[in-house]
């Protein structure tokens, strides 16, 4: 009966940790903490060179860089820093509502040449990606934005992206060292000016892209050239960790509970080969 009972969940759980990233990709839920590194090339063809791009989540708070908004009653920062060989980092901030991950604010600093800060405010928040992401999704995200350099307004700006989910594709990425193959789903993402597009490969696990390709067209005369690739090649998620560490640890204490019962059962069970002296003689 102990195997009865207890089998079906050793085989959940040995289940569980052999499924792939499901075909449904689920909003992230990103923490503090939390981040992705990618290395690759710049592949412009006057200037081609290395490139390394590291997202992290470095905070959540009630506030938009410090200002309260009704529509984003909670908010996570996130830094992301683009690094080129021989150049000056380009550090952006997002602010991104916690429910769907629209983007509330964006600021950046280009380059120590080019120190202006430019501030791009979303209202409402532009919700790109619209999880839950599925093959076969299709849509246009608009963006209205205003737009500060130095604190003086450049106007307001409305983009309109068009998002497709295309499919679903192995990618294979030396992660920490050792090369692992991720259930990736595809996401094509328009620049909104029809002069280039991205290919993004989200997997869920990883909770991010695992790789990044974008696809120039200078003008409509020639064919689109990839110009830049990144690839994961380290990252933090909570979510991709936690569940199967638990799951592993459930698996093995189920293995190691049925072996101390089934040992106990068996050196307390009469064996049939033994001879029956019948009932115990009273002394």
């Amino acid at each position: 009966m102990i195997f009865r009972v207890l089998a079906p969940a050793l085989v959940l759980g040995v289940l569980l940790l052999a499924v792939p990233a499901t075909a449904k990709a689920e909003l992230p839920q990103w923490g503090v903490g939390d981040f992705w590194q990618y290395e690759g090339q710049d592949l412009n063809a006057t200037d081609p060179h290395n490139r390394s791009e590291r997202i992290e989540v470095v905070g959540l708070d009630e506030y938009v860089d410090g200002r309260s908004r009704p529509d984003v009653p909670r908010a996570l920062e996130v830094l992301q820093t683009d690094s080129a060989d021989g150049g000056t980092p380009t550090t952006t901030r997002y602010w991104l509502r916690v429910s769907d991950h629209a983007i509330a604010k964006i600021t950046q600093v280009p380059s120590a040449g080019n120190i202006s800060l430019i501030e791009e405010i979303h209202t409402p928040p532009f919700d790109v990606y619209q999880f839950p992401l599925e093959a076969g999704d299709e849509f246009t995200a608009t963006s209205v934005s205003q737009v500060f350099n130095d604190g003086f307004s450049l106007g307001i700006r409305t983009s309109n992206i068009p998002v497709n989910v295309t499919g679903e594709r192995e990618v294979t990425a030396r992660v920490g060292g050792a090369s692992r193959t991720f259930s990736c789903l595809v996401v094509r993402q328009g620049d909104g000016y029809g002069l280039g597009y991205s290919l993004l490969y989200y997997n869920d696990d990883v909770g991010q892209w695992v790789r990044q390709e974008h696809y120039a067209r200078p003008n409509a005369s020639v064919p689109e050239e990839k110009d830049l690739e990144l690839t994961l090649t380290a990252y933090r998620y909570g979510p991709s960790v936690l569940p199967i560490v638990a799951v592993g640890v459930i698996a093995v204490l189920a293995v190691v509970t049925a072996v101390l019962v089934w040992r106990g059962r068996r050196s307390s069970t009469p064996r049939d080969d033994l001879p029956d002296d019948g009932p115990p003689k009273r002394m």
